[in-house]
């Protein structure tokens, strides 16, 4: 754990190894700073907050919250984002048209393609897409 210059740590908070705390930051008391989290210069943390781990805070922490992700974030939100991030693939398999149930009558719903309401304007086929 390494703590900067003029840090403020309430009391029963948990700083867990490999935690580094910068200069003039705030520790609320009972927060919760799990593994490898990393608190930026001037960042307050609030009462009761827990960071998750890995987290890089870079901005105030309201309390009583549970962040994650770096940049540091409400922790539905990153999870949200992880779960995402985790689809991407697939969602951009099915926008383009090569995955799941074809559109209907069997047409393909791509821009340009047929059925799909509008020209191909380009003068591109659609097998260069």
């Amino acid at each position: 754990v390494q703590i900067g210059h003029n840090v403020t740590i309430g009391e029963d908070v948990v700083v867990v190894g490999m935690t580094g705390i910068a200069g003039s930051a705030r520790i609320g008391d009972r927060a919760v700073l799990a593994a490898m989290v990393g608190v930026g210069e001037g960042v307050e943390v609030g009462t009761g907050a827990r960071l998750a781990a890995r987290a890089g805070v870079t901005k105030d922490v309201p309390a009583g919250e549970t962040w994650g992700g770096w940049p540091a974030q409400p922790f539905r939100r990153f999870v949200r984002e992880l779960y995402l991030i985790g689809r991407l693939e697939s969602i951009w398999q099915t926008v383009r048209g090569t995955r799941g149930t074809p559109a209907a009558g069997g047409a393909k719903t791509a821009r340009g393609a047929p059925g799909a309401g509008g020209t191909n304007t380009a003068g591109e086929d659609d097998a260069d897409r």
